[in-house]
């Protein structure tokens, strides 16, 4: 009788401790699958990453400006978006390539007030953009000339903070003492050819060193990003006569006409 007794008692022990054993055997697996559900490779898309996927999202995104008007086909592309064809009043964005087509130009403002006219078969990336009204001095703008033409009129960031304001070229990245400047890159890797319309300086750095066009010389020819500046007061051939610049309010420039038309705004 003890040992039934014995073997009863046992077999409730066992009996108890398996529904316990079985629990802590099957937490361990559900533990492993929250951890994971929480990593970042199974966020959704578009959650961390800071340039949208779908179309639709620059709606998100702060403008770095507008476009004051086009003259045949212009586009600007964000990146992992198709292209967006562009007319007056077109938002443009950090980040965003414009492009022109051989027969096209456009002009675009930024929100700092400064401006850039593409001529045609140019591609611009605006690199880098920004802009705190309250506090111009921490702006910053980064653009970069792929190819062909631009006149460029700064706004505030230049102001506030010169070495903060840089456009990229094939041949030489451009630094301003000045307001008022063009430049000229038809082929790639070079020759470029650049211009100082009006300020105190256009400055002109790259692997061969630091250049200046000033008042006195404003134009500069440079043959590739090796090569010195050559300095001149007579404008290169490939420069061309100055893209119009016009207010945000003024109708288009007539098609082929240079700065004569254009209505220069000065910082």
């Amino acid at each position: 009788m003890k040992k039934k007794r014995g073997v009863l008692f046992f077999l409730s022990i066992s009996l108890l401790a398996a529904p316990l054993a079985f629990s802590q055997n099957d937490l361990q697996p559900e533990s492993t699958f929250e951890i994971q559900t929480d990593a970042p490779a199974v966020q959704k898309p578009g959650q961390s990453a800071p340039m949208p996927a779908q179309k639709g999202s620059l709606t998100e995104l702060q403008p770095a400006g507008q476009i004051v008007w086009v003259s045949g086909s212009v586009k600007a592309t964000y990146p992992e978006q198709t292209p967006r064809v562009l007319a007056r009043g077109s938002m443009i964005y950090e980040k965003d390539t414009v492009v022109t087509d051989s027969a096209s130009s456009g002009q675009l403002s930024f929100t700092d007030n400064s401006m850039v006219t593409l001529t045609p078969a140019s591609t611009f990336i605006i690199e880098q953009y920004y802009f705190n009204q309250e506090k111009p001095q921490q702006g910053q703008t980064v653009m970069n000339l792929v190819k062909g033409g631009f006149r460029a009129v700064t706004g505030f960031v230049a102001k506030a903070a010169p070495s903060s304001y840089q456009i990229k070229t094939p041949v030489a990245t451009i630094g301003v003492r000045g307001t008022d400047f063009q430049g000229s890159c038809p082929k790639i890797p070079g020759p470029c050819a650049f211009g100082l319309l009006h300020g105190r300086g256009l400055i002109l750095i790259n692997a061969a060193g630091t250049f200046t066009a000033t008042p006195e010389t404003p134009y500069a020819s440079v043959a590739s990003y090796t090569s010195k500046a050559v300095l001149s007061k007579l404008p290169p051939d490939i420069l061309g006569n100055p893209p119009a610049i016009t207010p945000a309010n003024a109708p288009p420039p007539s098609k082929g006409v240079g700065s004569n038309c254009g209505i220069l705004i000065n910082n």
